[in-house]
Formats: C-alpha cells, sequence, structure tokens
C-alpha cells in the first residue's frame, strides 16, 4: 500500500533540504570536521564503515567490537520512498536541490 499525501511529501522535503543547508554551513564552516557517511555504505561494508568513522573520531574500537555491531546491521536497506507516491514535479525538485550538496553525489531516487 502506497501513501499519497503530496503536501506532506513537499513538507517532509522542506524539512530535509533545511537540515541538509545546516549540514552544508558547518562542512564549510569547519572543514575536515565531519565526514560524509553514505547510509548505503554502512549497510554494504557495516564493519569497514564503523572502523572508519572511529580513525576520523580517533576512537579505538576492539575488533570483536566491531564485528558485533556490523552483525546488527540488516543487510537489506528499507528504501521508504517505494511506499510514498511521488509527483514527477517532486522528483525533479529533489534532483535539483540535491545538485547543491556534495553529499548528495552518487544518490538517485532509483538506487
Amino acid at each position: 500500500m502506497n501513501v499519497n499525501s503530496p503536501k506532506i511529501l513537499d513538507e517532509k522535503m522542506e524539512q530535509y533540504f533545511r537540515w541538509a543547508e545546516g549540514c552544508n554551513k558547518v562542512k564549510k564552516a569547519l572543514p575536515g570536521s565531519v565526514l560524509d557517511v553514505p547510509s548505503m555504505e554502512i549497510v554494504k561494508n557495516p564493519a569497514n564503515t564503523l572502523r572508519k568513522i572511529c580513525t576520523f573520531l580517533d576512537i579505538t574500537c576492539a575488533e570483536q567490537y566491531l564485528q558485533d555491531c556490523a552483525a546488527t546491521v540488516h543487510p537489506v536497506p528499507s528504501i521508504t520512498r517505494d511506499f510514498i507516491e511521488w509527483t514527477a514535479e517532486q522528483k525533479n525538485s529533489v534532483y535539483e536541490r540535491m545538485r547543491k550538496f556534495s553529499f548528495f553525489e552518487g544518490f538517485s531516487y532509483e538506487q
């Protein structure tokens, strides 16, 4: 069953891109202090992604801890956009707005 509520989706899109703008401001204000971690990277390779995060934060973790954490990650991503009716205008709007942010490179609606 799909949800068809364009107004709510528009509101959530606005909220999401306000958050993205905030993230972008922090990245510009504090170069090198923010690590971009695509969600699919966590799903595809959780132990290495967590290792990368720990290294960035200068935290030492035991290998068993990394493996235990990785074991809690579900190997199949939840793609909630598949349960929401999107208009062509909404999809186009998202693509257009994503272009402003380097951390959205490689993301698409279809993937």
